[in-house]
């Protein structure tokens, strides 16, 4: 890692690609109960009150239909969505008043320009797919893997609402690293978060369509970001042509797993054998000090910027449980000078 850097500066800012049109009721009643309190008598009383009353509402069966603006280059789209899943919660809980995963966004920002492919795997509903549709000067082709039955039906209503179907294509897949059927665990009650389990669809699983990145009959990607829950070595693995070949600047979720060393570093072994660097996302802050990205919390306050950190593997225990990495191919390092600002 001598060659490189202490870190690069991303100049990119995130945007938020949505913006509210008309919420329900449920939508004020999960703010209330999901809202992240920081003073700690406002987290029991607040919190407990919010909570109590968003989960009775909901069992008596209160919902609605929501509605945010798609901001499109070329005008807002009006889009329609069902307040009772709890995965559009990032359209409008107060945490997610930066979008989601700015981190990621930034990176997008950066990385997306003119006709570049980019794969969504793991799409759920598609927010980083619609994110990308609505980038001005970024005129490539996206491709959302998305294999939930429901979730994918979603994802498939709002790109048919959003008139974007020449640029988003949907696929019912889950990339891994086999062809073939297998089982997603769905949360019963947070929709579209899965995984992909051992065992069979009368455990209560949703069966899904298995497939390998180097299968697909489609334009191999420039961008590659990753949100498996766990399964991203499968899906490196599917992809080790596309990796040694195209070479993909790659976003994928990493899962920290303290009772099994090997699992937690093997992904990010594979990628260093085929010739990536890794880096960790950090925010610096103007005093100097750097913070990590938090899942589910707004950015810290003030001046900051997005650090890229290089790190190898092996440092991966001195790192949050859940991290987005970044990952670059040794061959197109070159690129990270020309777009991010060396320290």
């Amino acid at each position: 890692m001598t060659d490189l850097p202490k870190y690069f500066i991303v100049r990119a800012r995130s945007r938020v690609p949505f913006r509210h049109g008309s919420l329900p009721l449920i939508t004020g009643l999960a703010r209330m109960g999901f809202h992240q309190y920081k003073n700690r008598w406002a987290k029991r009383l607040g919190k407990r009150i919010g909570r109590l009353a968003f989960d009775t509402a909901y069992r008596l069966g209160l919902g609605g239909c929501g509605a945010v603006d798609l901001m499109k280059p070329d005008g807002p789209a009006r889009l329609t969505f069902d307040a009772r899943k709890h995965h559009y919660a990032s359209l409008y809980l107060n945490h997610y008043r930066d979008g989601y995963e700015p981190e990621v966004a930034a990176l997008l920002e950066t990385f997306l320009t003119d006709a570049r492919v980019f794969y969504d795997v793991g799409s759920n509903w598609g927010y980083f797919a619609f994110y990308a549709a609505t980038k001005p000067g970024y005129e490539g082709f996206i491709h959302a893997f998305e294999p939930v039955p429901q979730t994918f039906a979603d994802l498939m209503d709002w790109v048919i609402q959003a008139d974007l179907a020449a640029r988003i294509t949907c696929h019912r897949l889950a990339l891994s690293d086999e062809s073939g059927t297998g089982v997603m665990a769905v949360d019963s009650e947070t929709s579209g978060l899965a995984r992909l389990v051992e065992g069979n669809t009368r455990d209560g699983g949703e069966a899904v369509t298995l497939a390998r990145v180097d299968d697909l009959d489609l334009p191999q990607p420039d961008v590659l970001k990753i949100d498996v829950e766990d399964h991203e070595l499968n899906v490196l693995r599917g992809a080790r042509s596309v990796l040694a070949t195209r070479k993909p600047m790659l976003i994928f979720e990493n899962w920290l797993v303290p009772q099994d060393r090997d699992s937690t570093l093997a992904p990010l072994r594979l990628l260093k054998e085929a010739g990536y660097f890794l880096f960790q996302p950090l925010w610096r802050l103007a005093d100097g000090r750097f913070l990590w990205p938090k899942p589910h919390r707004p950015l810290p306050h003030g001046d900051r910027v997005l650090a890229m950190v290089p790190f190898a593997s092996d440092d991966r225990f001195s790192m949050r449980d859940q991290v987005n990495v970044f990952a670059c191919h040794r061959d197109r390092l070159n690129e990270l000078g020309e777009v991010f600002d060396s320290a």
